[in-house]
């Protein structure tokens, strides 16, 4: 079975100096899900907003912007294969920030 992810971002708590732009012109939002115990409103992650590596190393920690909750997916065939959109594909900047997020993130 396959899971969907359903989210809320409190956008109050997003730090503006952490968002970057593409050569797009689009301006984007790092986050990292990290999977939450024990929430008395059922969320099974937790959203923290991701910062680049220089201001991980200066000791600067992403806020909890929101949390996620994960839901089962009924009717979804499990071996169909993904639809590939290039659109949405994260760049090699993003992916290589988000790697190293997911690496650095300490609570």
């Amino acid at each position: 079975m396959s899971n969907l992810i359903t989210a809320k971002i409190d956008l109050k708590k997003v730090l503006q100096e952490h968002l970057f732009n593409a050569n797009s012109g689009a301006q984007y939002l790092d986050i990292v899900l990290i999977p939450s115990k024990n929430s008395q409103y059922g969320d099974t992650h937790f959203i923290v907003q991701g910062v680049n590596k220089i201001s991980r190393e200066k000791g600067v920690k992403g806020p909890i912007i929101g949390n996620a909750k994960e839901k089962g997916c009924e009717g979804i065939q499990e071996d169909a294969a993904p639809v590939r959109n290039p659109r949405n594909e994260p760049s090699e900047r993003q992916q290589a920030n988000l790697d190293d997020t997911v690496g650095d993130v300490d609570f």
